[in-house]
């Protein structure tokens, strides 16, 4: 069988206390690619419309319909891009590999990834915000006390201490 990107997950239950059944997390819309040469690391900024099942109170109390979150990818490596359009909706699909690694392609319309990494991979930086907001960029509400406290979107791709940990 093959695996779903949250069968990945070390951390799952930090999605999980969301969403009832993970594999109903789609579709993806790839937001941003953060490469790290360090580790090698690839951090994917993705999010997904439709409210979760279980919603914090500010998310509804902000009419929040979309989710955003980071997947974070270890130890990458045979690393291939095509295209660079984003936002883009997007398929993640997966085949195992041998020491525990992990083969990705990464599809849409205007992009394309293909990596293999570890197995292991982090989700962080849940946030959500309304899509239908008149706002040019929306309010982001994270989930995290300290990126309440420190960000209202998402800062640039080059701001390695939001995009370097997840």
């Amino acid at each position: 069988m093959t695996p779903h990107w949250a069968d990945l997950l070390r951390n799952p239950e930090r999605i999980s206390a969301l969403y009832q059944d993970l594999s109903d997390v789609q579709p993806l819309v790839l937001r941003s690619v953060n490469l790290d040469r360090r580790g090698p690391t690839l951090t994917q900024r993705v999010s997904t419309s439709g409210r979760p099942d279980h919603p914090p109170a500010q998310w509804v109390a902000s009419h929040c319909d979309t989710v955003e979150f980071h997947l974070q990818f270890l130890d990458i490596a045979d690393f291939s891009m095509a295209g660079h359009r984003l936002p883009a909706t997007v398929t993640l699909d997966i085949r195992e590999l041998e020491r525990s690694r992990v083969e990705l392609a990464v599809r849409g319309e205007s992009v394309r990834l293909g990596f293999s990494c570890h197995r292991s991979v982090t989700i962080g930086r849940l946030s959500a915000w309304n899509s239908r907001s008149s706002d040019r960029e929306p309010t982001r509400h994270y989930l995290s006390p300290l990126d309440r406290r420190l960000h209202t979107a998402p800062p640039e791709t080059w701001k390695k201490n939001y995009y370097d940990r997840a």
